[in-house]
C-alpha cells in the first residue's frame, strides 16, 4: 500500500509552493527539487513504527506524549544521520534567515540545546518534533522544516501525537469551522448539515476534557507534539494567537471529550470518538455569506469571485488567491471583476474581501490596480542577509528592487469613491502585501484583524534527504520611503 503524496499535501502545496511568494525565476532550482519531493509516493512502511494503538482513556501529559511520540514512528535514522541534517538546517539558518529583527528568542541557546538532545539520541517523532519547533520559534510563516512522511504523511487517528496546526483551509475532519471570540473560546461560524456531534452554527467550542482550549494548545506547544501544518501558521503575534485558537477544532484526536456550548446555552461534554466517521468538505475562511456575491472555490479553482452586494450598489470582490500560475487566470479575473464593477455597473463603492488569500505574486493584481490608483506608486523593496554571521546585518535583494512592484495607475480611470479592504489573519504572504498595498490607495480604508504579517519571501534549501523540507524566509519587506523599517514584526 502507498499513499499518494500530492493528495496528502495538496493544501500544503498550493500554499506554500504555487501560491507563496517565493515564486520567481532566481529561486527555481530549489523550488523544483521541492515540488518533486513532495510529489514522490510514501510507502506506509515509511510512516508507521507499527506500534501504534487507540488512544487510551484519560488526559495525555507531557510525559504520555513524549512516550507516544518515541514509540508511534520509531527510531528512525542514525544518530549521525540526524546530526547532518539538523546542522545542515542550522548552517543555512544562520546565513540566510532575514526576519531576525524583532524576533526574542536567542537563537544559538536554541539550537544548542537541541543539539545536546539530538546527539545523545532521539525517536524518529521527536527529532521531527525538534526540526518542527526549532522553525515554529523563528514565527515567519514562510519558514518550515519538516519530515514529510510523520508531518504530511501520517494519517491522523484517535491518539495519534501531532499538533495540527492552521484553521483557514480543509476542516473537514472536524466537521465544522471556528473563529475566536474575545474570551478565546471559538464560535461555530459554519458546519455541517450532518455533523456528527449536532454541532450548527452558534455554538460555541470552550476546550476538551474540562480544559479550556486557550490553555491546552500552550500545554501541547510546551510538549513539543510533532506539527502537522494545516495550511500555513502566522507571523505575528496577534495572528499566530489567532491561528493557534481556531485550530482547536482539527485536533479533537488528542482528547476524550469536547466542551460545547449550545444555542441553547446547555453546556455539554461530548466523546470525540464519533468525529473520527466525520464525512463531508467543509472550509475555512472566517467569512460569512453576502447576498449577490458567490464565495471562491478552491477545489475548482475559482479564486475569484464579485457582484453586487443585494439592495445596494456596492460592489463586492473576493480574491483567495494571487497565484501566478496562467492555469488560473487570476489577473484577468481580478481585472475583469474590477472593470465590470467600476465602468459598467458604475458602483458607488468597492469592497475587496481579501480574508482568505493564500498569498502568490504582487504582479497578478497589477493590471485591476490600473484601473483603481490614479498613478504609479512605489511600494514594497526587499532585503537579503549579508554574507556576514550577523542576524541582522542586511542588504538589498538582487531583483526585488524598489520599482518592480511599483503599483500602476491611470489618471483616466482612477476609482474615486470609497473601498474598503476586509483584512484578517488568513491573508497570508502576498495576502498581506495585497492588504497593506491597498492602503496606498487614497480612498480606501482598512476593516478587520490584521493579516498574518509574513511580508517576506523564500527559498527551499535541500538537506540532503528525500523525507526532509525545508521552507526558508529569505528576503524581509519594508516600505520604498522606509528603508530599514521591516514589514515582518512580531
Amino acid at each position: 500500500m502507498s499513499i499518494n503524496m500530492s493528495k496528502i499535501a495538496n493544501i500544503f502545496l498550493s500554499v506554500l509552493l504555487f501560491n507563496s511568494f517565493v515564486c520567481a525565476q532566481n529561486n527555481a532550482a530549489e523550488t523544483g527539487q521541492y515540488n518533486s519531493i513532495l510529489k514522490r509516493n510514501i510507502k506506509k512502511s515509511e510512516i508507521f513504527s507499527g506500534l501504534y494503538a487507540a488512544k487510551k482513556s484519560g488526559h495525555y501529559s507531557t510525559k504520555d506524549w513524549r512516550l507516544i511520540i518515541d514509540n508511534y514512528w520509531g527510531k528512525g535514522l542514525p544518530s549521525a544521520e540526524k546530526l547532518k541534517i539538523f546542522d545542515s538546517a542550522v548552517e543555512r539558518i544562520n546565513k540566510s534567515y532575514a526576519a531576525f529583527q524583532n524576533l526574542q528568542i536567542n537563537f544559538d541557546s536554541l539550537t544548542a540545546f537541541y543539539r545536546s538532545e539530538v546527539e545523545n539520541g532521539v525517536s524518529r517523532g521527536r527529532f521531527a518534533a525538534i526540526m518542527n519547533h526549532m522553525s515554529f520559534a523563528l514565527k515567519e510563516a514562510h519558514t518550515v522544516i519538516a519530515d514529510i512522511p510523520v508531518n504530511f504523511g501520517t494519517e491522523i487517528l484517535p491518539g495519534v501525537p501531532l499538533f495540527v496546526i492552521g484553521p483557514w483551509q480543509d476542516n473537514s475532519r472536524f466537521g465544522a469551522s471556528l473563529t475566536p471570540l474575545p474570551d478565546s473560546s471559538l464560535l461555530v461560524y459554519r458546519a455541517l448539515p450532518s455533523h456528527k456531534l449536532g454541532l450548527t452554527r452558534g455554538d460555541i467550542i470552550l476546550g476538551y476534557d474540562g480544559i479550556p482550549w486557550k490553555k491546552l494548545y500552550k500545554n501541547l506547544l510546551n510538549a513539543e507534539l510533532p506539527i502537522h501544518p494545516n495550511g500555513v501558521w502566522a507571523s505575528s503575534d496577534k495572528s499566530l494567537t489567532h491561528c493557534l485558537l481556531a485550530s482547536a477544532g482539527l485536533n479533537w484526536h488528542l482528547y476524550d471529550t469536547i466542551d460545547v456550548v449550545k444555542t441553547t446555552n446547555d453546556t455539554l461534554h461530548l466523546s470525540t470518538i464519533p468525529l473520527s466517521r466525520q464525512k463531508g468538505f467543509i472550509w475555512g475562511n472566517e467569512q460569512l455569506p453576502v447576498a449577490g456575491v458567490p464565495f471562491p472555490d478552491f477545489y475548482d479553482k475559482d479564486f475569484v469571485t464579485w457582484g453586487i452586494v443585494t439592495g445596494s450598489n456596492i460592489g463586492y470582490i473576493y480574491v483567495a488567491s494571487w497565484n501566478p500560475d496562467a492555469e488560473y487566470k487570476i489577473s484577468a479575473q481580478f481585472y475583469n471583476a474590477v472593470d465590470s464593477l467600476m465602468n459598467i455597473f458604475e458602483t458607488d463603492g468597492l469592497i475587496l474581501d481579501f480574508r482568505n488569500n493564500d498569498g502568490g505574486w504582487m504582479g497578478v493584481a497589477h493590471a485591476g490596480y490600473s484601473l483603481l490608483f490614479q498613478k504609479y506608486t512605489p511600494s514594497v523593496a526587499f532585503d537579503i542577509r549579508s554574507s556576514v554571521p550577523d542576524h541582522y546585518s542586511m542588504i538589498p535583494h538582487p531583483t526585488y528592487n524598489k520599482t518592480i512592484f511599483t503599483i500602476p495607475g491611470l489618471s483616466s480611470t482612477y476609482y474615486n469613491k470609497p473601498i474598503a479592504v476586509l483584512t484578517g489573519p488568513g491573508a497570508i504572504s502576498n495576502g498581506d502585501f495585497e492588504s497593506w498595498r491597498m492602503k496606498l490607495h487614497p480612498m480606501s480604508r482598512l476593516f478587520g484583524k490584521s493579516s498574518c504579517g509574513a511580508f517576506a519571501t523564500a527559498i527551499t534549501p535541500t538537506l540532503n534527504n528525500e523525507d526532509w523540507f525545508f521552507y526558508l524566509t529569505y528576503g524581509n519587506a519594508y516600505p520604498v520611503n522606509s528603508p530599514g523599517e521591516y514589514l515582518v514584526q512580531f
